[in-house]
């Protein structure tokens, strides 16, 4: 049974179409980033997905890459 009265459930993760718009930015640049390495994403199967941690670092500037 679901008790509706603790709000809407977070998202895990988005679909690049829905990240990008999220980020506001177009589906190219998301791909380029993804490519890069500067934004992580994740397959499941055929898809590919953004955590939303991920889009939270890119945010907040935070490169894992370099540290």
């Amino acid at each position: 049974m679901s008790n509706h009265s603790e709000g809407p459930v977070k998202r895990a993760a988005y679909r690049p179409g829905e990240a990008a718009e999220l980020l506001g930015i177009g589906r190219t640049t998301l791909y380029g980033l993804l490519e890069a390495g500067t934004i992580r994403s994740v397959r499941a199967g055929r898809c590919r997905l953004i955590p939303a941690s991920a889009i939270e670092e890119f945010l907040a500037g935070e490169d894992k890459r370099y540290g």
